[in-house]
């Protein structure tokens, strides 16, 4: 619709909105704006809710981390059916003594807390917002548990057990100290007065640790003890804070990354309708993502949690490349139609960059700690998802709101932008042409800095250790500190001895002697406390023999002492009056340890038949042969140096040496298997350091194999991954160098960092590309693509890599080190796009990204 007057013409179809042009002119997100944006607020509550009860779901206990099919997974699991959960809190205070009543008082208080007491509790704002809606859909009370159900089986003090000790269910009594030498380390100090509760959990506490720590903490403070001088610790309480640290880093922090991505965002955009429209297609792929966890069946834990902020921030890297090609749209050919072109010229670097971002993801997904695996697959398909709304949401928001400003008075290309060039472009050529005079040195010097960082790679060490998760000053170390310091240590390692009677006819006795032989030898071991076992709870036995026969392999044990009388047959002599009295001693024993047998079995460290799964429809299933099972549990120190690869071997050595030692008659169907935390985080701490590689390797492929085929070519492909290779060699290099710690945080970086630094690589080859068909030689293609993009890419780092790095602030360091090596990653990836990639390709080896046939024209260089 034009309007003349005076002869001139007065174009009056910007002030319209688009949506008012004839229908033949409508583009595809005029006329299908309507049903897109309808369709996206029909599905916002189904988002809302799925990231609520997202945000509910929590496990970080490291038995999920592991698959089912690894030997130490299989070999714990087993161990819990027999046994029974082996999770544990220890609770001590200042002044926590033997004589102490409040730790009976506070052992009886603590009993009778279930999940109905979990309601009653402080939570975060998205627990609290899920359970009213919750309410709202299913009309039961917030407050409304189903069926409460205990949170603690049992719970141990030391005066309890002292008490049990010196009125044992045996002839024999031990006296004070003996009792007290049994329980040091375990539930009393080396002073033998200090003291502490042991509570052993349910499988609804161990679901809900965080309850069971409120708990612990609400009975002492209903109690009158200071909170300050209250000490908890175990695997329950240090899961119990990794769920609590978790959220609070995301529940803190989210808000406060994404707020600062959408400050850079307006910096960089200078328009607030722009940045709206950026923040609302972000917002949305990130809560999409985060609540497909919930619709999937899985849980968050305290890997996963990052997770939508790494789809955030790349989703705000897709819109602001977008957005930059819609600026370029306009500024070429006007506002008409402007989003479609944008999209045509953005929708391949932006889907590969995406692409290449979740295969960077995804190659996590051959790791076999869980959280990796969990983390790679819901954020690539997060990353992939969020293409949806970047190509569907953004651009209609492009054509209903459009920008104006860029375009002439008429909305056509404006005639300013085509003879006056900005200076921000002058700025990036004059950039880019002192890398092209400089190429050759750049490139050498990169190459050594590549060689040097790939030597540090080998020395790179990994670890899961929970006692890293958080800082030296945690209030939760220094109270594992505390009690190992007045108690013992806190990790455990257990060792089962399995007797099949089918090989063995040793005596109950003889049984309980070999174990307290096993028990000894581990008690003995460096940083090792206190030990538990059926010897803990039984007479004392004897350590050697009074027999002095030579065995049948002619070897002697225990002191030079032979084992012949071991088995439950053997005859003393006949001459030797102590050896009877001694036999005699051994049969009266063995006569009480038979009458009281489910006293052991009772405390867990008993059982009497292996356990074989019984389907729901078969009375009797045949267990095969009896095989009987002894526990010995061991206390590793949660902050020793000591790897623990290192204090698995030589438990494992030592106590397969003192099984060797033994007579043939005697070993005969008993073998020892290990498992507990130290055997688990062992496992998973190999897991961690495989995976890192392999999914690194499985990116590099991938990503490899792409960037082949759309370059045309194998070995422009392998030049143009050397800057996505830079940032995970530069940096994993220089941390090997340096002896960092490579965590469960820091191993997500690497894969991750690959496929988002192929973005910048992306861009910048397709600015190119399309600057060659322009009629540019190699040296104006480079200098115009670094113009054009250059600028995106610092913006894209710049919001990505600041918003990471807001989560170094978190007191939880596996997400505290993600984000500070996320954003160090990202820098290095931008220094590999704008600076590396540039300067290779201004030598002879950019030749293989020019087109066949201009590259006869081109010199060496």
């Amino acid at each position: 619709m034009t309007d003349e007057t005076g002869g001139g013409i007065r174009t009056t179809m910007t002030i319209k909105p688009i949506t008012k042009v004839p229908h033949a002119e409508r583009s595809f997100y005029t006329r299908l704006g309507s049903p897109i944006v309808i369709t996206l607020l029909m599905v916002m509550p189904l988002v809302l809710w799925g990231t609520m009860k997202a945000a509910q779901s929590n496990n970080n206990n490291i038995r999920q981390w592991l698959p089912n099919d690894l030997p130490e997974a299989a070999t714990y699991d087993d161990f819990r059916r027999h046994f029974g959960a082996d999770e544990f809190a220890i609770v001590s205070w200042d002044g926590a003594t033997l004589d102490d009543p409040r730790l009976n008082h506070f052992a009886q208080a603590i009993i009778g807390y279930t999940t109905a007491h979990a309601q009653a509790r402080d939570r975060s704002f998205f627990e609290v917002l899920a359970a009213r809606v919750d309410s709202l859909i299913t009309g039961l009370p917030q407050n409304r548990a189903a069926r409460p159900d205990r949170l603690f089986t049992e719970a141990i003090t030391g005066p309890q057990v002292l008490e049990q000790l010196l009125n044992a269910p045996f002839d024999q009594k031990l006296t004070r100290d003996q009792a007290l030498a049994r329980m040091e380390g375990i539930l009393v100090g080396k002073d033998r007065n200090t003291s502490c509760v042991l509570l052993r959990l349910t499988d609804a506490g161990n679901n809900d640790r965080v309850s069971t720590l409120h708990a612990i903490l609400q009975t002492t403070d209903r109690m009158g003890i200071e909170r300050g001088k209250v000490h908890v610790g175990g695997e329950v309480v240090f899961n119990a804070m990794i769920d609590i640290e978790s959220h609070a880093a995301i529940d803190r922090l989210t808000g406060l990354s994404g707020l600062a991505a959408i400050v850079l965002a307006f910096l960089s955009l200078r328009s607030i309708r722009l940045t709206i429209m950026v923040f609302v297609t972000a917002l949305y792929a990130a809560g999409f993502a985060y609540a497909s966890v919930h619709y999937a069946g899985g849980e968050v834990n305290l890997v996963l949690v990052v997770m939508p902020v790494l789809v955030y921030v790349t989703s705000i890297s897709g819109c602001i490349h977008l957005t930059n090609y819609y600026k370029d749209a306009i500024r070429r050919q006007g506002l008409r139609g402007a989003p479609t072109r944008a999209i045509r010229g953005a929708i391949l670097p932006c889907t590969l960059a995406a692409t290449t971002t979740a295969v960077g993801l995804i190659s996590l997904a051959v790791s076999h700690i869980q959280p990796v695996r969990s983390f790679g697959l819901f954020g690539a398909w997060g990353v992939l998802a969020s293409l949806m709304f970047l190509f569907l949401l953004l651009p209609v928001l492009f054509e209903r709101y459009p920008l104006r400003r860029l375009a002439g008075p008429d909305g056509e290309s404006p005639a300013l932008t085509q003879t006056k060039e900005r200076p921000t472009s002058r700025w990036l050529r004059q950039a880019a042409r002192i890398i092209l005079a400089g190429r050759r040195p750049l490139v050498v010097g990169f190459a050594l800095l590549l060689i040097v960082a790939g030597c540090g790679v080998v020395f790179t060490e990994t670890s899961v250790k929970t006692a890293r998760f958080f800082p030296k000053n945690h209030p939760l170390v220094t109270d594992m500190r505390w009690l190992e310091d007045h108690i013992g240590p806190l990790v455990p390692i257990e060792v089962i001895i399995d007797f099949d009677n089918r090989f063995n006819k040793l005596s109950m006795y003889d049984r309980l002697e070999l174990v307290a032989q096993a028990q000894m030898n581990l008690a003995a071991m460096d940083h090792v406390g206190g030990t538990i076992s059926p010897a803990t709870w039984a007479p004392t036995v004897e350590t050697t023999r009074p027999d002095s026969t030579t065995n049948t392999e002619g070897s002697k044990a225990d002191g030079g002492k032979t084992d012949d009388a071991k088995t439950q047959g053997s005859r003393p002599s006949r001459l030797n009056p102590f050896a009877l009295l001694s036999q005699g001693r051994r049969i009266l024993i063995n006569e009480a340890l038979m009458a009281n047998r489910a006293y052991f079995i009772e405390r867990r460290y008993l059982s009497p038949a292996r356990v074989v799964p019984q389907p729901a429809d078969d009375d009797e299933v045949d267990a095969g042969p009896f095989t009987e099972r002894w526990r010995i549990t061991g206390r590793f120190e949660a902050f020793s140096e000591l790897g623990y690869d290192l204090v698995l071997g030589q438990v494992r050595e030592k106590i397969e040496t003192h099984m060797a030692s033994l007579p043939a008659e005697t070993r005969a169907g008993v073998r020892a298997s290990f498992t507990g935390a130290v055997p688990l985080v062992y496992a998973a701490q190999q897991e961690l350091l495989v995976g890192l590689f392999r999914s690194f390797l499985m990116a590099f492929a991938l990503i490899g194999v792409t960037m082949s085929i759309l370059l045309g070519g194998v070995r422009a492909g392998l030049v143009s991954m050397l800057p996505n290779l830079f940032p995970a060699l530069v940096i994993f290099g220089f941390m090997g160098w340096l002896g960092y710690i490579v965590d469960v945080g820091a191993m997500l970086t690497a894969s991750v960092a690959m496929g988002i630094a192929v973005d910048g690589t992306l861009h910048f080859l397709t600015w190119f590309k399309r600057s060659v068909r322009e009629g540019m030689s190699k040296e104006q293609a480079i200098v115009e693509s670094y113009a054009r993009c250059a600028g995106a890419l610092v913006q894209t780092t710049m919001i990505t890599g600041l918003s990471m790095l807001v989560f170094f602030s978190t007191s939880f360091q596996p997400v505290a080190q993600f984000g500070l090596l996320m954003c160090l990653m990202l820098v290095a990836a931008l220094i590999g796009s704008m600076i590396l990639l540039p300067a290779v390709m201004g030598t002879r080896i950019g030749n293989l990204f020019m087109p066949r046939a201009g590259r006869e024209g081109t010199g060496s260089r």
